[in-house]
């Protein structure tokens, strides 16, 4: 299942969709009309945000689908609650990121390229065993972007990159993924390299994280399961041309793998996004490119365009 959070507009508060034959559909007024229709009173338990969803997920999922199954042969598009429509288009909404504040993100290095990438910046291989474990580093949760969000851009930062890549979200007691969503890191070169050099705490670099534009449950990619991942491609586009390809098999580190080396030193919890950068790439300046797109079967695609004006 696709599952979003969004709104009508950026000022209004995020709500719980889902995706039902390519529209979105609002749960809350979903579950209103199947009790106003049928009389099902069991749908008015479900919750009407993302991180309410991640927090019951045992319960609510069940239900979610169950909803989902009910609403299959009825024609969406003349169906109304208080004279509001219970879907949407993609056009007419706006998507924030899944969970639109997540109480942390964790971003792992578990792909040989990225890390390798990101140590030629200061012409140094990595740290020695730097794989034989799934290291991680904090971001910033205040800092996310949504699909077609637009980010700021000062040409004294200098020179940018950007890294694609998959992001896990967990549910519950924090003990699993609810699902997976794509991640897009544009990040300041100059700025990673001081924090090479110095050894300072990453995420000073950091000019912002966009995620979605779904949750796509783990369900759904249950078939396509090798290895410590799946046979996922992800491609990277900047100013309409492919700069990164890479696919989710190759990671060196299951998500179980990484929830359990971050539960060692903190209790996690449902709504929290841990973060595997596939793939990083040098860009030109994103105020002249026609933004970033990321595609990765199975989920859909993201996009961060650059600010107007």
């Amino acid at each position: 299942m696709k599952l979003l959070s969004y709104a009508l507009d950026r000022s209004l508060e995020p709500r719980l969709g889902m995706v039902l034959d390519g529209r979105i559909v609002d749960v809350m007024r979903a579950s209103l009309w199947m009790k106003q229709e049928n009389d099902a009173v069991e749908f008015l338990q479900l919750p009407s945000t993302m991180d309410l969803l991640l927090s019951d997920w045992t319960r609510s999922y069940p239900l979610l689908q169950k909803l989902r199954e009910g609403l299959a042969s009825v024609d969406l598009n003349t169906t109304f609650v208080n004279e509001r429509p219970i879907v949407h288009s993609e056009s007419e909404i706006v998507f924030f990121p899944p969970v639109p504040q997540p109480p942390s993100i964790r971003f792992f290095e578990t792909f040989e390229t990225q890390v390798y990438y990101k140590w030629s910046l200061v012409r140094k291989e990595p740290p020695p065993h730097w794989n034989a474990l799934p290291h991680f580093h904090y971001g910033n949760p205040t800092a996310l972007l949504g699909h077609r969000w637009e980010i700021a851009y000062n040409p004294e930062i200098g020179k940018l990159a950007f890294g694609l890549g998959i992001a896990a979200i967990l549910a519950a007691n924090g003990k699993q993924a609810a699902g997976y969503t794509i991640a897009g890191r544009i990040f300041s070169i100059d700025r990673l390299k001081l924090e090479l050099e110095q050894g300072t705490s990453p995420g000073y670099s950091d000019l912002g994280t966009a995620l979605g534009p779904y949750l796509v449950t783990a369900d759904e990619l249950s078939n396509l399961a090798i290895g410590k991942g799946f046979n996922v491609e992800i491609v990277g586009q900047a100013n309409e041309t492919e700069i990164a390809r890479a696919n989710w098999s190759d990671i060196l580190f299951s998500f179980p793998e990484m929830i359990q080396h971050a539960s060692l030193a903190a209790e996690l919890h449902a709504a929290e996004n841990l973060i595997a950068i596939l793939d990083t790439v040098a860009l030109e300046n994103l105020s002249d490119a026609a933004g970033v797109r990321v595609e990765c079967q199975g989920i859909g695609a993201l996009e961060i365009l650059p600010q107007s004006g």
